[in-house]
């Protein structure tokens, strides 16, 4: 059952990646997938199993890369909350030294 649920997260979260590589240059549209991401990484509490921070970026850039290049503000916004988001699920760091604040 485990597997099965994780096999779904990982071929929905594929999907929007490659819908993300198909949308018309669109700065509303590109950004809402990149959002969706994010959502889907927090929600789930990090990538699908199966998905690395590395292939998630490469297929990001791989778009951001495409002639004629097209990368508004608020989509390169929204690509720079999803990877900060994969980095806090990764590593969350919650628990701080109050005694030292550096």
């Amino acid at each position: 059952e485990f597997k099965r649920a994780a096999l779904q997260r990982k071929q929905e979260f594929q999907a929007i990646l490659d819908r993300f590589q198909e949308e018309p240059n669109d700065e509303t549209i590109l950004a809402s997938d990149l959002d969706d991401l994010r959502r889907r990484v927090k929600q789930n509490g990090g990538l699908p199993q199966g998905i690395s921070k590395e292939d998630t970026v490469k297929q990001i850039r791989r778009r951001k890369a495409r002639k004629p290049r097209y990368w508004p503000t608020q989509v390169e916004i929204a690509y720079q909350d999803l990877v900060s988001e994969i980095l806090y699920q990764q590593s969350p760091n919650t628990d701080r030294d109050m005694d030292n604040p550096m």
